[in-house]
């Protein structure tokens, strides 16, 4: 993927935070009275799947950012903290296990809440073992397995649409 690309197809450069938090004053304080919806980070290099993840995340009425590689997903995760992260494990520049390693020594020195963290992998289970994600998520999956994450580590989502839909590779 190129940084210059934007975030599923909205027009929003990669690394930029989903619509619903960029917010004027007023907004911002209406929306502190009611709960935000919980930022999910998503750390891969192959734009179809990107925006895939991007699009059943917000269906499900979750907030999304996106990283094209471990190094920005890392900075992206400092600077926002995210409630979880999907992350490749094969990526340019920082791996998703060197990624899974910074995160959680930092989360571990009490910087801020620790994020579960999904690892993505078609290489299979044995090039997962031993990174430290909480779950691994083979490719190719389908919508449903991304739902299912989703509510497993944060809860009910506000639904945009029917749930369903194709396999993602």
């Amino acid at each position: 993927m190129s940084g210059t690309d934007g975030d599923a197809g909205s027009g929003r450069p990669r690394g930029a935070i989903s619509d619903e938090e960029e917010r004027s004053p007023d907004e911002a304080q209406d929306a502190d009275s009611e709960q935000e919806p919980a930022l999910v980070l998503i750390v891969e290099d192959e734009e179809p799947i990107a925006e895939a993840l991007t699009y059943i995340i917000e269906e499900a009425g979750y907030r999304s950012a996106a990283a094209e590689n471990g190094k920005q997903g890392l900075e992206i995760a400092r600077a926002h903290h995210p409630a979880l992260i999907i992350t490749d494990l094969m990526m340019p520049l920082m791996s998703g296990a060197e990624l899974i390693a910074a995160i959680r020594a930092e989360s571990g020195d009490g910087v801020g809440p620790a994020p579960s963290i999904v690892l993505m992998t078609a290489g299979g289970m044995r090039h997962a073992q031993g990174v430290g994600a909480d779950e691994v998520l083979l490719k190719p999956f389908d919508v449903q397995q991304v739902e299912a994450i989703l509510q497993r580590y944060l809860g009910r989502g506000r639904r945009r649409s029917a749930p369903g839909g194709p396999s993602v590779p």
